[in-house]
């Protein structure tokens, strides 16, 4: 199902995000 993979996409990429987030030292506040 494409809507699924999707959604499975999204979750890894704000995970991706949220891991840069850490590793740059920035809050992840600022992100949201």
């Amino acid at each position: 199902d494409g809507s699924s993979e999707l959604a499975s996409s999204a979750t890894s990429t704000s995970q991706l995000l949220e891991d840069w987030s850490y590793l740059l030292g920035i809050p992840n506040t600022k992100l949201r």
